[in-house]
This record gives C-alpha cells, structure tokens and sequence, in this order.
C-alpha cells in the first residue's frame, strides 16, 4: 500500500508527501532497497543531487544505476 501512495504523489508532483511516506518507510525498514531507490528518484527529480547520491549509497549498486540512467535520460550530465 505504501510504494502505491508513494509513487502516486511523487507522480502528481507531491514530492515532499512522498519523501514524508518513504522516510516513515525507512524508520522501520532501513534495508529496503526499493524504498532508498524511491528516495533517490525524488530527491534527484527535486534536484537534489547530494541526498540523491546518499540514498542511492544507502539503497546498493542497483539503486545508483537507476538514479544515473533516470538522470541520462532526462539529459542530466
């Protein structure tokens, strides 16, 4: 139910509400990669690169790919 709200306000652009959810998430399940990915994907999409990069740490090896192929394809160096 969580990733379905998560990713439903992060894609009407309520960034800030996803993070919200996401950080509950991460209080109670500091592993779950999927959940850092998510992190990661907001945080760049808001432009924030740093945390991006934090949380793509945070999530493992996939989760930095996805945040480098996500930034590729909008054009991010």
């Amino acid at each position: 139910m969580l990733s379905v709200s998560r990713r439903a306000l992060a894609s009407q652009g309520k960034l800030a509400d996803a993070r919200t959810i996401l950080q509950t998430l991460l209080d109670g399940a500091p592993d779950d990669s999927a959940a850092w990915t998510d992190l990661g994907r907001i945080r760049l999409t808001a432009g924030d690169v740093g945390d991006a990069s934090v949380a793509a740490a945070r999530g493992g090896a996939g989760t930095a790919r996805a945040l480098r192929t996500d930034a590729a394809g909008r054009g991010d160096p």
